[in-house]
């Protein structure tokens, strides 16, 4: 049988790499945008409306065929582009039909490129410690040099290529320098982070590690007519000129097509334009994040800031204001693609919204949630917890400096959509011994535009606790959070403004983790060190007056649990809890455990939508320079995982998010380049692309493929209601895989004996017959089905005894089989 499941990389991706700056197409119409491994063409225009332009931005496709994330991209004209990638690969693109014209396989990981205005049938790229040329079409090198070159950069109307490595500048005046590995040397008296050539005289602008910018007047004429032998150019020979505005490394240079302006850019998040001729300037501040590349539209009327938010916005030349923009998921580090190894990977959180299909908010940012649509890959708003400037100052490179920071930590959100309850968590550390740090609960009310007012607020609710978890009812307006100390405290709404603490609550003194409460809210479950403590809960949502909860102990004692989670169904009495090595799933009915695994789980999530729930381990390859992991989605009932991928890059996050008909859900992995990988059911997934992609919702109704329907039997046609033998053998066998458990978890045979006749007869009565298929555990696995059940299965994979029409058997007559069993059990 086919695998049902599909491992698709929907979108998401990091658009803030120093090298993969946007770039345009020889027209200007379109922008194309390297979002990790994939490459996002967007049209830009301008619309007149009301005697006003206004830009416009919208999506053309996604190209995505790399396996790692790209680095590079240059524009070959001819609507075609080529990209380069970690992956050792250089694909040539046809962007009007998105397809690969040529793969160049190097081998080895790609840093840079630049093309030759013209020559564009060859390209520079870094590769290692080499620079080497290549002809694309053909796909070979022609000529090769060993200089490790961070940053590469080619004249727009000149024949020069220059590498920069450190401190010094490699200038090869032409291909036949290139090919006698012949250069002039320009060495720099600082670092340098950005360069720009000037588009007419040869001027070289060069930005450093601390915030000038020098201008090298007519440099590239210098190396004119070199091309044999090595050639060291002095700095002071040099006629240049000084500029600095910025307080840390210049992360972007960029002259403007006349050559009259210079752009720059840094981590102060402002975008300088410095006027050559009169040495004015002119600032726009604030844009958003450190400003890591600046690309100028061909037309000169505005430009592409790629900034460290993840974001990628449009300046207007004319206004000098940003018009429109592009944002990923935002990264906690603004020089995320810096951090390979494990223990430097930013900590997040997805919260799915089930009142929204496909939208999640983003937890654990500075100062803000982020609120992202998943199936449309679209940044939908930012809420703004706690307003504070944002000022992102570097003591080496791509290092934040420590100071006061504000990190929204914990939030929740009501069944009905209606109020937003955050913990933000304010860090002021004034030196390296005293650190201080307040915390605030804010309980935020949503009305029906989607805008947010924060209603009330307590700092440090738990005194000095520190608060480790925060939950909501799924159906009163009620919240539930823990302290370090052991307190869970509950506040309730009295009026459509006002949160009070009603009632606090504990468990010997014991730290609580974790909370949840059950499906139907009748249940609080906390995490008390090395015990799980089930709160009975009244009609308010709160436990009563000296109520005690029932202890479950857990194995082994010197195991902390630190989380707890029900299932999303409400016919499910099991509830899982995670220590630090070891995974525990509980019966709350009988007590006793139902089964438990020994693994480490990095990272766990419920589905609100199912019994299914989804964890993340390492793998015995893995290590901090190569993070590998396994994603295992189990059934709460059963220990052995219906699914399980197998990953070799690290996940930041993980959340089941509900599709757009929002009956069912997917698992979403949030990966370390900020892409987001959906694993489910491949036909909820084509379907939910599908909607997304045009707009519009799609009729869910299946059609049954007609070559399939003409070789069902002429009994099956006539709809005749005869029971089938083998739907009633496979509902024999559904019932009776309820007693494979060990008997000392088992209820009593007055309670098994009638769920397993009305089981039966359920199964027989709706035709369930496929429901003991084998599943993979991992690559090598293949589902086991018998040959009757493949000829069975349609295209679509629906069985058509499935729609035959049954005789129904009234719950009734059920419950008479029932009830007669258990008395004759008694008895």
């Amino acid at each position: 049988m086919k695998d049902q499941w599909s491992t698709e990389l929907y979108g998401g991706g990091c658009m803030n790499g120093r090298t993969a700056s946007p770039v345009w197409s020889g027209d200007g119409r379109y922008v194309i945008l390297p979002s990790g491994r994939s490459l996002k063409i967007y049209g830009f225009g301008q619309q007149n409306e009301g005697g006003n332009q206004i830009s416009s931005l919208g999506r053309v496709k996604t190209l995505s065929e790399h396996i790692e994330g790209i680095t590079a991209v240059a524009d070959l004209g001819k609507f075609r582009c080529i990209s380069t990638s970690t992956d050792g690969t250089a694909r040539l693109w046809d962007l009007s039909d998105g397809s690969i014209l040529r793969t160049i396989d190097v081998g080895y990981p790609i840093h840079a490129i630049a093309i030759q205005e013209g020559q564009r049938s060859r390209a520079y790229i870094a590769v290692g410690s080499e620079l080497r040329r290549i002809e694309i079409m053909k796909g070979r090198t022609e000529a090769s040099i060993g200089l490790n070159c961070n940053l590469i950069a080619s004249g727009p109307k000149s024949d020069a290529i220059l590498g920069i490595r450190r401190r010094s500048v490699y200038m090869f005046s032409g291909n036949v320098a290139f090919e006698n590995r012949s250069f002039v040397k320009l060495s720099h008296h600082r670092r340098i982070t950005a360069v720009a050539l000037h588009p007419e005289d040869g001027s070289l602008a060069v930005g450093d590690e601390n915030g000038a910018i020098t201008v090298y007047h007519n440099v590239v004429k210098l190396c004119e007519g070199h091309v044999k032998g090595r050639k060291t150019l002095k700095r002071e020979n040099v006629s240049q000129s000084k500029m600095h505005w910025h307080a840390s490394s210049v992360l972007s240079l960029a002259y403007t097509n006349e050559g009259n302006i210079l752009l720059s850019g840094g981590s102060e998040a402002v975008l300088v334009m410095w006027e050559l001729s009169t040495g004015r300037r002119r600032f726009l501040p604030r844009v958003g994040g450190a400003i890591l590349s600046i690309s100028p539209r061909p037309s000169g009327t505005s430009y592409a800031l790629t900034c460290g938010d993840n974001a990628v916005r449009f300046v207007s030349a004319a206004s000098f204001s940003v018009v429109a923009q592009v944002r990923g998921i935002r990264p906690v580090d603004p020089f995320h693609q810096s951090s390979t190894s494990r223990s430097k990977l930013a900590k997040v959180a997805l919260l799915p919204d089930l009142k929204s299909p496909g939208v999640a908010l983003v937890v654990g940012l500075p100062n803000i949630i982020q609120a992202y649509d998943m199936w449309r890959d679209e940044h939908l708003a930012d809420i703004v917890v706690s307003a504070r400037n944002e000022l992102f100052t570097f003591k080496d490179r791509a290092t934040p400096s420590e100071g006061t920071t504000c990190k929204v930590q914990l939030a929740c959100l009501s069944a009905d959509g209606s109020f937003l309850v955050t913990l933000d968590v304010l860090r002021a550390k004034p030196s390296d011994d005293v650190e201080f740090v307040t915390e605030t609960l804010r309980f935020n009310s949503i009305d029906r535009e989607g805008k947010f007012r924060v209603v009330a607020k307590a700092e440090n609710p738990h005194g000095g606790a520190y608060t480790t978890s925060l939950v909501f009812h799924p159906h009163l307006n009620v919240v539930a959070t823990s302290s370090s100390e052991g307190s869970i405290d509950f506040w309730k709404l009295r009026n459509e403004s006002d949160w009070y603490c009603s009632r606090s609550i504990g468990y010997r003194g014991f730290r609580c983790s974790s909370l949840c409460f059950s499906k139907d809210g009748s249940l609080l479950a906390s995490a008390c060190g090395p015990v799980l403590a089930l709160w009975t809960l009244n009609e308010d949502g709160i436990t009563d007056i000296d109520a005690d909860p029932r202890i479950l102990c857990h194995s082994p004692t010197n195991e902390y649990i630190t989380c707890v989670s029900f299932t999303g169904s409400t016919e499910s009495p099991l509830v899982i809890a995670l220590s630090s090595r070891s995974l525990h799933v509980w019966n709350v009915i009988t007590g006793s455990v139902w089964w438990s695994a020994r693994m480490k789980v990095r990272h766990f999530a419920v589905d609100p939508l199912g019994e299914n729930f989804a964890v993340i381990v390492n793998l015995a390859t893995s290590s901090e320079s190569t993070p590998q992991c396994a994603v295992a989605i189990f059934e709460v009932s059963k220990p052995i995982p219906k699914r399980v991928f197998h990953f070799k890059h690290d996940v930041l996050a993980m959340s089941f998010v509900p599709v757009e008909t929002g009956d069912q859900s997917a698992l979403v992995l949030l990966g370390k380049d900020l892409e987001f990988i959906v694993l489910g059911e491949r036909e909820h997934v084509r379907q939910t692309r599908a909607r997304t992609e045009s707009g519009n919702i799609a009729d869910e109704e299946e059609e049954l493929d007609q070559s399939e329907a003409a070789e069902m039997s002429d009994d099956e046609k006539s709809g005749e209601e005869d029971l089938d033998l083998n739907d009633v053998l496979s509902a024999s066998r559904r019932a009776l895989s309820a007693f494979e458990l060990p008997s000392h978890v088992l209820p009593s045979l007055t309670v098994t004996g009638p769920k397993y006749l009305m089981d039966m007869m359920r199964g027989i009565r709706h035709g369930d017959g496929d429901e003991d298929e084998a599943v993979p555990l991992g690559e090598g696995f293949q589902q086991s089905v018998s040959d009757d059940e493949k000829d069975e299965k349609t295209v679509s994979g629906k069985n058509p005894r499935r729609n035959k029409q049954w005789q129904p058997l009234s719950e009734d007559l059920l419950k008479s089989f029932a009830d007669a069993f258990a008395s004759e059990t008694k008895s």
